[in-house]
């Protein structure tokens, strides 16, 4: 039976590293840590896991660190792992069938990046080296964002074993500093390499995670340019690119360039999904209803993209059906509306916007034991259903035609206003009239003062900031 090392770079990990190693530990035979200065106890955790550990003085370069821990493995193949990783213990046997044929050199796992807020992570998914033989021309290279060069030569498949990562969490990015460490890193490279075209793109990313959207447009930019040499030939393969170019320079109001990014990538990656959901999210701003509905549809028809391409979780499925939901929402097809968001539930029954808009049909139908039955779906508490919640205290105010003072409060005015212009554009004026009379004196200026009774207002009662933003 073949041995494998799993091999790991660290520096105070304390938090993570015990779940990594403890959902690894029966896959492996040998555990190699590379220790580059931890202060945090993270060592000592290491240790109680029986790995050997080897300390490193660091030097801004990712490769030479992982280099100086595969020159210690002793096993037949390497299992690469970061401390926020956390296998699938499902898959640990299935890791050891792999090394036993004869057949391949390396395998690319999936990758499951969660991303932003813990409570409500996006989630990128994408195929990265994660087994390969141990054999001396497989070495990183790169200070930052390092990949092996000699596996493009050797023969690699695909697997779908999956490999949950945090690292990129809000709370991790904020308490390790990776946003200002990866920064400094790229831009030392980039002295050196000024026409890389991956270095270019990885600095856009930073400056898209610091909201910096004209510096990451422009790194962007030039990354596309730099990345195809001779007319169209490619100099690097950087999927994402044209779709992160495209969000920026939208999120600048420059759509028409937008549009024709997308246009261009599209036919250069037509199995690439997510070039067809940003397409539709900025026709969906644009107003132009008929034209993202064909591009939500085509993501449902084309599907979750293959494992070559970066994708946002949910492009070919549930959230291509929940933004089909919030159109046939302001086309007033109320019906429609619940059928694409009952679609998304079922491909992802845990999915927060399509039970928010799902409970807010049944509510504005008066449909209370419904929305009930919905609230009662979410299986575990939730920062961000003060939404639903506020439904459910409304429910009661309209049953009994008075208007509690709880959903006057002054965090829960802009919910109340966005209700009474749900009913408003479902033509239940009466409702809203009976509702409006009965507020509080304070906020009748207000009232009078919101463009939200105005029917034009319906179209943006639920398209909600907060989940277009998530669906970047």
């Amino acid at each position: 039976m073949n041995r494998i090392s799993l091999c790991m770079i660290v520096r105070n990990e304390a938090k993570t590293i015990a779940a990594c190693l403890e959902s690894a530990r029966k896959a492996v035979d040998e555990i190699i840590i590379v220790d580059t200065g931890s202060t945090d106890g993270t060592v000592e955790l290491c240790r109680s896991f029986e790995a050997d550990i080897y300390h490193y003085d660091w030097c801004d370069d990712f490769a030479k660190a992982r280099n100086y821990g595969l020159e210690r493995a002793t096993g037949d193949w390497i299992l690469m792992l970061d401390a926020d990783d956390e296998l699938n213990v499902q898959d640990r046997q299935t890791i050891r069938l792999l090394t036993e044929g004869e057949q391949t050199d390396a395998y690319f796992f999936l990758t499951e990046n969660w991303v932003g807020d813990s409570s409500d992570p996006s989630i990128l998914n994408y195929a990265q080296l994660r087994l390969f033989r141990n054999r001396p021309d497989f070495r990183y290279q790169g200070a930052i964002h390092e990949m092996i060069p000699a596996i493009s030569n050797a023969r690699c498949k695909y697997v779908p074993i999956k490999i949950i990562h945090r690292g990129y969490l809000d709370t991790l990015v904020q308490e390790r500093q990776k946003i200002s460490r990866n920064v400094a890193i790229l831009r030392k490279e980039l002295a050196c390499c000024p026409d890389d075209p991956a270095l270019l793109y990885y600095l856009g990313n930073e400056m898209l995670r610091m909201g910096q959207m004209e510096e990451a447009a422009d790194f962007y930019e030039q990354a596309l340019k730099q990345s195809r040499c001779d007319g169209e030939q490619r100099r690097c393969f950087l999927p994402e690119l044209p779709t992160k170019y495209a969000y920026c320079l939208w999120k600048r109001e420059q759509g028409e360039k937008a549009l024709q990014v997308l246009q261009e990538a599209q036919a250069h990656a037509p199995k690439h999904t997510d070039l067809w959901f940003l397409l539709g999210n900025i026709l969906f701003e644009n107003g132009d209803l008929e034209g993202a509905c064909t591009a939500f549809a085509t993501c449902l028809s084309m599907g979750e993209a293959p494992p070559e391409y970066p994708s946002q979780a949910g492009c070919g499925s549930f959230q291509a059906a929940f933004f089909l939901g919030l159109i046939a929402l302001e086309q007033r097809n109320m019906e429609l509306a619940q059928r694409h968001f009952q679609a998304a539930l079922r491909m992802n029954p845990q999915h927060l916007p399509s039970i928010t808009q799902l409970c807010t049909c049944f509510w504005i139908q008066g449909k209370y034991d419904q929305v009930r039955g919905m609230l009662d779906r979410v299986s575990s508490p939730v920062k961000d259903m003060d939404w639903t919640r506020f439904l459910a205290i409304l429910n009661q105010v309209i049953d009994s035609g008075r208007v509690d003072p709880e959903v006057c409060t002054q965090s829960n005015v802009p919910a109340f206003f966005n209700c009474m212009a749900a009913l408003a554009a479902f033509h239940k004026t009466d409702t809203v009239a009976a509702l409006l009379c009965q507020l509080p004196h304070r906020l009748l200026d207000v009232a009078m003062q919101e463009q939200w009774f105005y029917e034009a207002m319906g179209r943006y009662w639920l398209r909600a900031a907060v989940c277009l933003e998530r669906s970047k």
